[in-house]
């Protein structure tokens, strides 16, 4: 072993999540940021498809992982205020 501690995986989905609605404060807090999406009514978020467990492509085809989840909930906070 290297002497690395290895978080679990639980805690860094929460350090991520975390880290995401610190984004998303951000974006709330500038505004010509903020307005453009709520003007446009439109927001692109992405993940990489080969990169289990955070992006992949599901046994249905469909994307799948957290940060697919991630950008559902983005996306369902943004269209509360929309």
């Amino acid at each position: 072993m290297s002497g690395r501690t290895i978080t679990p995986l639980p805690l860094r989905l929460i350090a991520a999540f975390a880290l995401l609605m610190a984004q998303i404060g951000t974006a709330f807090a500038d505004d010509s940021r903020y307005d453009k999406i709520l003007a446009a009514k439109h927001l692109v978020v992405g993940a990489q498809e080969g990169t289990a467990p955070f992006g992949y492509i599901d046994d249905k085809g469909q994307v799948a992982g957290w940060a697919v989840d991630l950008s559902r909930l983005l996306h369902a906070v943004i269209e509360k205020k929309m």
